[in-house]
């Protein structure tokens, strides 16, 4: 079992080149410069993760022909794509692809192909080889030891079912989500921690859970216990003054005793309550007109 660990590749950013391109290949000159492209990107396939092939957006980049220098951080790693720092001297703070390839829908040109791939360098394919990640929260290992995740195993989503995922596989590897069901010994490994950490175990999310609902079970009482209190002794004291109790309310959510809240009080009934009312020990107000 892995103990959780900070990334230690954060602030470490990785340089490559960036190739954006455009081609129509109706036209023989272009379809063949894609094909060239095509089987460059591929002649550098080591490390690289699958290929995206979506619907362009604002955070795609795509179209025109060239190739700028990129920096790409490690703070979190993808099987196929990368974010940019924002020190990057092209394309700061963006989401880039090992290959991304706009997809064109019905109605559109099919004949264009627009997108943009990296060239994938010993140091982006290590790093993607020598972190492992989880495979239910995607949480990092950078030491690179075999294992299973222990940061999840109080996830009140996580079920019995799903205990394989946790499974630490290399980034590189983790894309697909393809892992080994778990071995008799490792389910006897893994089963009792997870009761655990799904109970009683004193980092578990269900305890915490329950400890708040306490928290916020208890602070409800004693909120409304005052209110129940306050409400008892203001109306205590308005029928100790012989004051009606019939078109007063109190309004908890306020803490304040509303005059008139059934019918409006004429001007000398509220005149003659607020000589009675300066002594009075609580918040109140008048009821405005309807």
């Amino acid at each position: 079992m892995q103990t959780e660990t900070a990334n230690d590749t954060k602030g470490k950013v990785l340089s490559t080149r960036l190739h954006s391109y455009w081609f129509n290949v109706a036209n023989a000159t272009e379809r063949e410069a894609y094909k060239k492209m095509c089987a460059e990107i591929n002649a550098n396939s080591v490390g690289r993760g699958e290929w995206m092939h979506a619907l362009g957006g604002k955070d795609h980049i795509a179209g025109g022909n060239g190739t700028c220098t990129v920096e790409l951080e490690t703070k979190f790693l993808f099987g196929n794509q990368w974010n940019t720092s924002a020190d990057s001297p092209a394309k700061p703070n963006a989401r880039v692809f090992d290959w991304y390839e706009e997809y064109m829908p019905q109605g559109m040109n099919k004949n264009i192909k627009s997108g943009h791939w990296l060239e994938i360098t010993p140091d982006m394919a290590a790093i993607r080889q020598t972190t492992l990640q989880c495979g239910y929260c995607g949480k990092h290992y950078p030491d690179g030891k075999p294992g299973f995740c222990s940061a999840c195993l109080d996830s009140p989503y996580l079920k019995e079912t799903e205990l394989y995922l946790l499974r630490l596989l290399p980034v590189a590897d983790s894309f697909g989500g393809n892992r080994a069901k778990l071995t008799d010994a490792e389910q006897a490994e893994l089963l009792p921690l997870y009761v655990t950490r799904q109970t009683t175990g004193s980092e578990s999310r269900a305890l915490k859970a329950r400890q708040a609902q306490f928290q916020r079970m208890k602070e409800k009482y004693r909120k409304e216990k005052a209110a129940v209190e306050e409400e008892y002794r203001g109306m205590l004291w308005l029928w100790e003054h012989s004051v009606s109790l019939e078109n007063v309310i109190y309004y908890s959510h306020t803490r304040k005793f509303s005059f008139g809240w059934r019918e409006p009080l004429a001007e000398s009934v509220k005149s003659k309550l607020l000589d009675l009312l300066c002594e009075f020990p609580f918040e109140y107000e008048f009821a405005s007109k309807r």
